[in-house]
């Protein structure tokens, strides 16, 4: 811990008091300003929505007038496709179409076009995204993840995208992820697609931060894709 404190000094150059509180200990924080590490530590055992529990304890030490970092909001999105989706709905942020399914019998499949992607809410690294061809295969997935809710989305025509990273008023990191097979897979480089840290497309910078600020976000990390990686 006293390495950690050392580090932690020098890294903020802190001119301040401050303390390093792990595990339960840091809900009974009041007034303070707080850092903390977004992460699967927050979830229960066996949870889908691994955001849940983290959203449980936020709630609970912003009503004790703490100040977050990252703010409550910007959790909110974390490993939450469907949050993540309503909220580009709402903000007009593009984005390829999308369904929340609640109930998969109350969808009309004579208005879907296949192929497209069937997504698990809450999940990440690629983990629960398949590209499925009919009704059937829906079905299929559905014994397999067992729950009722998930997203449908349209299939973009790429095989590249870019991971932007955003903190406040800079971009603090950028990548390309690239498939360079023939067949569609998830661009998350733990599915064998490799990382590009390569040109920057500049024209686009500003708009990066206008999607940013449209959602009230300080901290973001985006997967942007273009059409025929147009």
């Amino acid at each position: 811990e006293v390495q950690l404190a050392n580090y932690v000094e020098e890294w903020f150059d802190l001119k301040t008091d401050f303390k390093i509180v792990f595990g339960k200990k840091a809900l009974s924080l009041e007034n303070k300003r707080i850092y903390y590490n977004i992460s699967r530590s927050f979830a229960h055992h066996h949870e889908e929505n691994k955001s849940k529990g983290m959203i449980e304890k936020l709630s609970l030490l912003e009503n004790h007038n703490n100040t977050l970092n990252p703010s409550k909001s910007d959790a909110l999105f974390w490993e939450n496709k469907a949050y993540m989706q309503e909220q580009f709905k709402l903000k007009e942020i593009p984005h390829p179409e999308t369904i929340i399914v609640e109930d998969i019998s109350r969808v009309d499949f004579s208005k879907i076009t296949f192929p497209l992607l069937r997504k698990e809410l809450h999940s990440a690294g690629s983990a629960g995204v398949n590209k499925v061809k009919s009704i059937e295969e829906i079905h299929k997935l559905q014994e397999k993840y067992n729950n009722d809710r998930f997203l449908l989305q349209e299939l973009v025509d790429m095989n590249r995208d870019l991971r932007v990273i955003i903190i406040g008023d800079e971009i603090v990191s950028y990548y390309w992820r690239i498939n360079h097979g023939d067949e569609w897979k998830p661009t998350s480089t733990t599915g064998g697609s490799s990382a590009d840290f390569g040109s920057f497309p500049e024209k686009w910078r500003n708009f990066f931060f206008e999607i940013t600020e449209n959602l009230g976000l300080k901290v973001a990390a985006y997967d942007i894709t273009w059409q025929k990686n147009d």
